[in-house]
C-alpha cells in the first residue's frame, strides 16, 4: 500500500522482512518507473480513536487538602515575607492545598486545577524548602497518579491553574505565568490582576487558553527559553484575546547569569531585585524621566503600577512593540 495515498499497489511491491537474506526490496517509485499501475481495490481508512471523556477528581478530594492548620512549607515561607493571613486567604481562593500523607511529599503544596465550571481536573504536588521557598528537587507528583492513575476509558484533560476564578473577576486583566507558585505570589503583590499559570513553558496551548477568549492578557514567561518560546507563539494566539502583550520587563532587567537560571517574576517580586543585597538595600534613585504615554497607558490598562513600584522600574526608555510589526 502507498502510505502517501492509502491506495493498494501490486503484491510484490515492498520490502521483505528478511531482506538481509532474500534481498527483495521494490519501492513504489521503482514500481511506477517500470510501468506499474494502481491496483483497483477499495481502501477504507482506519477508524479514528474514540473521543474519551476527561478524567475528573472530586471536590471532596480538594477539601481533604485544605485544612487551615495543615503544615505547608511554601505557605510557611511566604508567611515570613508577607502577611500570613493574606497568604492563607489567597491560597484558599486559588485552591492551594497541603499534602498530609507521610513521606517526602508531606507538607508540600497541592496546586489544584479547577476549571471555570468547577470541575476538578487534577493537581500538581510540589515540595518546597520552608526557609528559602525554593523547590526541593525530585519531590513532585500528581494527585491522579497517587490515586492509581487515569482509569482505562478516560483521558487526562488538564486546565490552567486559577481558571476557576475567571468568572469571579470578569473585568480583571489577566497575567499568565508559567509556575503555579509564581501566580500565587504575583496575586499577593499585584491583586488587581488575575494571575493564572500554565504549569510550564509548554502549557501555553490554544486549547487551554480558550476560556480566556476576549480578555486583556499579558504574558510573563520565565527568563531564557520560556521567554523565547512564548514570544514565538504570541502572534498566533493574539486574535483570541481583546489584547495580548508579551512583557519583556524582566528580560530587560536580567543579567546573563539570571537568564541561565531561568528566573521568573516571583523571584523579582520576593527580592525586589536579585541584584540587591538583603542586608544593604541600595538608595532609591531620583524620579525617572517621564515615560511614554503609550507605556503609561499600558500599565494603567493592565493595573500594573504597583508592580512598577515593587521592582523600582525605570521606564523612561520603555516602548510598546506590537506582536505583528505589520500592524504598526
Amino acid at each position: 500500500m502507498d502510505r502517501a495515498t492509502g491506495k493498494h499497489l501490486a503484491e510484490h511491491v515492498g520490502k521483505c522482512d528478511r531482506v538481509d537474506k532474500c534481498g527483495h526490496h521494490v519501492t513504489p517509485s521503482q514500481y511506477f518507473a517500470t510501468g506499474g499501475e494502481m491496483v483497483s481495490v477499495e481502501w477504507t481508512p482506519p477508524p479514528l480513536p474514540p473521543d474519551l471523556p476527561g478524567y475528573r477528581m472530586t471536590r471532596t478530594d480538594v477539601l481533604a487538602t485544605m485544612g487551615k492548620d495543615a503544615p505547608n512549607n511554601l505557605l510557611k515561607y511566604l508567611g515570613t515575607v508577607l502577611d500570613p493571613e493574606r497568604v492563607k486567604s489567597t491560597a484558599w481562593e486559588y485552591c492551594v492545598g497541603s499534602w498530609t500523607a507521610p513521606g517526602k511529599l508531606q507538607s508540600s503544596a497541592v496546586f489544584w486545577q479547577v476549571d471555570r465550571t468547577g470541575e476538578v481536573r487534577t493537581a500538581k504536588l510540589v515540595q518546597y524548602d520552608s526557609h528559602t521557598g525554593h523547590r526541593v528537587k525530585g519531590a513532585q507528583h500528581w494527585t491522579h497518579a497517587l490515586a492509581g492513575g487515569v482509569p482505562e476509558g478516560f483521558r487526562l484533560d488538564q486546565c490552567l491553574f486559577g481558571e476557576h476564578l475567571l468568572d469571579k473577576y470578569p473585568d480583571a486583566p489577566v497575567g499568565i505565568v508559567e509556575a503555579e507558585k509564581t501566580a500565587l505570589i504575583a496575586r499577593l503583590y499585584v491583586p488587581d490582576v488575575l494571575w493564572i499559570a500554565t504549569g510550564g513553558k509548554d502549557g501555553l496551548q490554544t486549547a487551554k487558553l480558550l476560556p480566556l477568549a476576549g480578555r486583556d492578557v499579558t504574558l510573563w514567561p520565565d527568563l531564557g527559553e520560556g521567554f523565547t518560546n512564548w514570544s514565538a507563539k504570541a502572534p498566533d494566539l493574539e486574535p483570541l484575546f481583546a489584547s495580548l502583550k508579551v512583557v519583556d520587563l524582566i528580560d530587560a532587567l536580567a543579567t546573563d547569569a539570571e537568564r541561565a537560571e531561568g528566573l521568573d517574576l516571583a523571584d523579582y517580586l520576593l527580592s525586589g531585585s536579585p541584584h540587591a543585597q538583603a542586608e544593604e538595600q541600595p538608595a532609591r534613585k531620583p524620579p525617572p524621566a517621564p515615560i511614554a504615554e503609550e507605556v503609561k497607558a499600558f500599565f494603567q490598562r493592565h493595573q500594573l503600577d504597583y508592580l512598577r513600584e515593587a521592582l523600582d522600574l525605570d521606564l523612561s526608555k520603555a516602548r510598546i512593540v506590537p506582536l505583528d510589526p505589520q500592524k504598526g
